[in-house]
């Protein structure tokens, strides 16, 4: 009995030398069911710790040998001076209306330029009668303009071109604005003027610029349509 107590003492005294006295092992324990390992996210630098190093040209997806890229030099946008500096391009203008043709200065007669002297007549032209009436239209004494009413009784001179008249002759006859002029239907009663001869003097009929001195008077008068055909008239009047 004695020897085996002494047996089991022995043993027991060598499972503790085998345990020791050190820190607790570190084999790891089983884990236990439900739970999940802890596994660390893997790091964004490399092993050695530096940054991932730029593409290479041939790496570069977006480069090629055949179309190589291309640097954008100065700026974006133009500066006004720049743009007030072009010309654009223009609407073509529409050519001039008929009416405004007409009066141009192939069709008007040719101003007087003679110098005046003391007591000559007045030199005027059809600018100073005109009273932008329309062709067939009856006049009316509000349309007459100051410088109208200014000349009435003066000693005048006008220019202008003959209405064509039968015979060779004429004690009276009508000036014309300019040669394109109606008298009578689809006439302008204040770019015509009637013209009543001196005593003694008669007029010969030609297509030429005439220059006739007479007194200028206001006597409208109206045709058989109720139009007025003429407004002014000269009296006495002498060809120059």
């Amino acid at each position: 009995m004695k020897r085996h107590a002494n047996s089991l003492l022995v043993l027991a005294m060598a499972a503790v030398g085998l345990a020791g006295c050190g820190p607790q092992s570190s084999t790891p324990l089983a884990a236990s069911p439900g739970t999940k390992p802890v596994v660390e996210a893997p790091n964004k630098l490399d092993v050695t710790g530096s940054e991932p190093k730029p593409l290479r040209k041939k790496e570069d997806p977006f480069w090629s040998e055949k179309r190589p890229r291309t640097e954008i030099t100065g700026p974006l946008t133009r500066t006004s001076a720049e743009i007030s500096g072009e010309s654009f391009p223009t609407t073509e203008s529409k050519p001039p209306d008929k009416a405004a043709t007409e009066d141009s200065a192939a069709t008007r007669p040719k101003a007087d330029r003679e110098p005046t002297k003391p007591g000559d007549p007045e030199k005027i032209t059809f600018d100073d009668l005109i009273l932008s009436m329309q062709a067939d239209m009856v006049y009316r004494p509000f349309m007459l303009t100051d410088r109208a009413k200014e000349l009435e009784g003066k000693r005048v001179r006008l220019s202008g071109n003959m209405l064509p008249y039968d015979g060779t002759k004429a004690k009276e006859f009508i000036i014309l604005r300019n040669k394109e002029c109606k008298y009578g239907v689809g006439g302008q009663a204040d770019h015509v003027a009637d013209v009543l001869m001196k005593e003694g003097h008669k007029a010969t009929f030609t297509l030429d610029t005439i220059r006739v001195e007479g007194t200028l008077r206001i006597a409208p008068v109206n045709g058989d349509d109720g139009n007025t055909k003429h407004i002014y008239v000269l009296e006495e009047a002498v060809l120059k």
